[in-house]
């Protein structure tokens, strides 16, 4: 049941950050609106790690965490530009 309703609560803010971004790009920068969103996406995700309690990444999994956040911004450009 707890899948189910984590799965409902991640296409609702999928969702909703789809149809918010671009509405919020046309109002404003493409800048603000990502460093905007990406500043809110890593709170969140700090929240959770430190929440979390499991032992750090390593070294080579943050790399590759980092490179997927900046390919995540670089779609988003895309996105929010077309």
């Amino acid at each position: 049941m707890l899948a189910i309703a984590l799965a409902l609560g991640s296409s609702a803010c999928y969702g909703v950050s789809n149809f918010v971004g671009p509405q919020l790009a046309k109002r404003h920068t493409i800048v603000a609106v990502l460093v905007t969103s990406q500043l809110a996406a890593m709170l969140a995700c700090l929240i959770y790690v430190v929440a979390d309690g499991e032992s750090p990444l390593s070294a080579h999994n943050t790399a590759i965490a980092l490179l997927a956040g900046v390919g995540n911004a670089g779609g988003l450009i895309g996105f929010y530009r077309a």
